[in-house]
């Protein structure tokens, strides 16, 4: 069987497309590896028949009241498929970030292995801004600020992270930050381990952190 230019455009619309954006909302709610292409490809088609799936109804009324007007019906299939893709990707996204998969099988007292596999990429999905001491193999400390402007990855070719402000600690603990910096990237080969701090209150983190 072929596909003229329409039918695949249509093709496109309802089984490959909604599983991209689908995956790529749920990244913006959870840190996880990097997938080979064609484990990825199964994530996309697996998210398109999902969202199929749920809404096979809505596709066959817009197909039943707009099959002769080929225009009309790739732009309410393509709308369709767009904001349903982006609201299934969210309410998955959301669902892993608090862990409610887990939390619901705990509650049916059956055992789960945590999606996620390692505690660097579990600490930082949730991207909690903190301060961070970083123990270098080679016994340097660094002290920075983990936040919004930070990163973290953990690939195939190992860690790293990069944090956007480094600190000076004086000998009474006082943390300044260094005015001209604009951050450090560090390779996670460097790293013996990382601990993550936060003030009691505004109040404090003034005082111990300026």
């Amino acid at each position: 069987m072929t596909l003229d230019t329409f039918e695949t455009v249509l093709v496109a619309c309802i089984f490959i497309i909604p599983g991209f954006i689908t995956d790529s909302v749920i990244k913006l709610f959870v840190t996880r590896p990097a997938r080979k292409s064609p484990i990825q490809l199964l994530y996309f088609l697996f998210y398109s028949i999902l969202n199929l799936a749920i809404l096979c109804w809505l596709y066959f009324l817009i197909w039943e009241k707009y099959q002769s007007e080929p225009i009309k019906l790739l732009v309410f299939l393509t709308s369709t498929a767009l904001g349903s893709s982006l609201l299934l990707g969210a309410i998955i996204g959301m669902s892993k970030r608090f862990e409610l998969p887990n939390r619901l099988l705990k509650l049916l007292k059956c055992g789960s292995n945590h999606e996620i596999p390692t505690a660097w990429d579990y600490y930082f999905s949730k991207a909690a801004p903190c301060y961070v001491i970083v123990n270098l193999t080679d016994g340097t400390t660094i002290y920075g600020l983990y936040d919004q402007s930070s990163y973290c990855a953990n690939t195939e070719d190992g860690q790293d992270i990069y944090l956007q402000e480094i600190y000076d600690v004086d000998s009474n603990g006082i943390w300044t930050v260094r005015p001209t910096s604009l951050g450090i990237y560090i390779n996670g080969i460097q790293i013996k381990s990382v601990e993550f701090y936060k003030g009691n209150d505004e109040n404090e983190q003034q005082e111990t952190i300026k």
